[in-house]
């Protein structure tokens, strides 16, 4: 981080302006956002080093793999997420993200049913809630899914047709990062297969793909397996399935980054008198130590109007902020 700070040449020394300059840096963006067949051993799916998948509330390692599979459950209650490559995904961005798997339920869900899968940011927003519950008439050998923005099965928009246990579906949805709009299909061949969709909620920036196994109040997702996982940037790249080369392991979410604020004790002060004073305060990041480069620009010069200063100062590990005073010196010029 380089700082500049320019010294007007004159018989007032004014500390006029700083700039703060912030390196931004992104990735390029890539058609597959994640690839996830579960091929990974039997067992807690956040174990393995390879797993994309991180604990993100309840019990921890109660989602398991099986047999190349998730199994969901609602008797257990560990909730995992994975990050999505090229995301965060920011709510103006315009982007579009869709994901696509295959589900088997072998138990049906309890209660009102509740939502299993969807998209998340790096906080506690969900959006594109995936929702499994009865058949509105309760038949026993069928369910359905439905998507919604919000938490509560009864705000979901369901799927007509009933689904029947232990076969096999293609489920997929759509988020439309800019509107809040969500669209789910079941075994689509292209966007104009039958579909129902929710648009009641704020648009949020998107990170990660999760899932959740959950029993409240009665209401519960029952279990289901879930296989051959694909979020990408079109509907037919997500419902081709995971390719035999997946995309790189995502980078982990960046740790809060340091906010610089600098402060003039004075605007101007005149030569030969009082030092000028400025103070660097940081937001974030306290516990460790922080150098922050200086450069000096302007027509004063330093040796004659002002006493050289340093090139860097540094906020020591546990402070918040660090001052420096500079002597102004009288060259009657």
């Amino acid at each position: 981080m380089r700082t500049k700070h320019p010294i007007q040449k004159c018989p007032w020394i004014g500390a006029a302006f700083l700039w703060l300059g912030v390196l931004a840096c992104g990735r390029l963006a890539a058609a597959t956002y994640l690839s996830e067949p579960f091929a990974y051993p039997d067992g807690p799916v956040t174990a393995p080093a390879s797993s994309l998948w991180n604990h993100t509330s309840g019990a921890k390692q109660q989602l398991n793999v099986k047999n190349g599979a998730l199994l969901l459950r609602e008797d257990h209650s560990e909730d995992v997420a994975a990050n999505l490559v090229s995301g965060p995904f920011a709510a103006d961005s315009g982007a579009t993200l869709y994901a696509a798997f295959d589900m088997i339920v072998t138990a049906l869900p309890s209660g009102e049913g509740t939502y299993f899968a969807h998209f998340r940011d790096s906080g506690s927003n969900f959006r594109g809630r995936v929702f499994i519950a009865p058949t509105a008439d309760g038949q026993a050998e069928f369910y359905r899914i439905g998507i919604s923005n919000g938490g509560k099965s009864s705000e979901a928009a369901f799927f007509p047709q009933p689904l029947a246990i232990s076969a096999r579906y293609q489920v997929a949805l759509r988020y439309e990062v800019e509107t809040a709009v969500s669209t789910l299909w079941v075994n689509p061949t292209d966007k104009d297969s039958e579909s129902v969709e929710d648009d009641s909620a704020n648009p949020k920036t998107i990170t990660r793909f999760a899932f959740r196994q959950s029993l409240s109040s009665g209401d519960g997702m029952g279990e289901l397996q879930i296989d051959n996982l694909v979020v990408a940037s079109t509907l037919e790249e997500a419902l081709a399935g995971p390719s035999s080369q997946p995309p790189p392991k995502p980078e982990p979410e960046p740790e809060p980054v340091a906010v610089i604020r600098i402060v003039a004790e004075k605007q101007t002060v005149l030569e030969g008198t009082e030092p000028l004073s400025l103070t660097w305060t940081r937001t974030e990041r306290t516990e460790e130590e922080l150098r922050i480069a200086l450069a000096w620009s302007g027509t004063a010069q330093s040796g004659s109007d002002f006493a050289a200063p340093p090139e860097a100062v540094v906020i020591e590990s546990g402070k918040e902020s660090v001052s420096l005073s500079i002597p102004l010196l009288n060259d009657e010029e």
